[in-house]
């Protein structure tokens, strides 16, 4: 390929890692384990391990905080299918009544084939979790994801009235 194709395919990767979503992997665990039981401690241990194993490993010029590491593990929990980052797909937004959905293939991959026809300037959008599920369900299992969901669906269901035991 020419310098200026691999310069834009180049450009398009970065724009993609920039984009993935991440979320603190500490806060994650704080979603479903409780803070100060054993197994919340030794997560919280092993995570400071890798840490400080990783430090060694980086050149003493290179500047990484906890937090930063924190956020680094959470980005590939929350964006990652096996072994791969999953670039493309992580842009996809929640909804939980998407118009997606992943179809795997042979190996690691996989496509992402639409549910229903997809009108125009319509968002394209996943469900980050079992859309078969219940709201309730739906609402526990989305806030390990870092939030509540507030699509029309669960909006229509009754997210604002639901007291989620979180």
């Amino acid at each position: 390929s020419t310098p200026s194709n691999s310069s834009a395919a180049s450009d398009v990767y970065k724009r993609q890692i920039e984009g993935l979503s991440y979320v603190n992997e500490e806060k994650s665990l704080e979603s479903f384990m409780e803070p100060g039981s054993q197994k919340y401690e030794q997560k919280i241990q092993i995570r400071k391990e890798g840490y400080a194993l990783l430090k060694k490993a980086l050149k003493p010029s290179y500047e990484l905080s906890y937090e930063e590491y924190l956020n680094g593990i959470g980005c590939v929990s929350l964006n990652c299918l096996g072994s791969s980052i999953c670039a493309t797909y992580s842009l996809l937004n929640h909804n939980c009544d998407p118009n997606t959905t992943m179809v795997y293939t042979s190996g690691n991959s996989f496509h992402v084939v639409a549910r229903r026809d997809i009108e125009p300037n319509e968002e394209i959008c996943t469900s980050y979790v079992d859309p078969e599920d219940g709201l309730e369900r739906r609402q526990f299992d989305l806030y390990s994801w870092g939030f509540i969901c507030h699509c029309e669906r669960c909006t229509r269901e009754g997210v604002d009235d639901l007291t989620i035991l979180l």
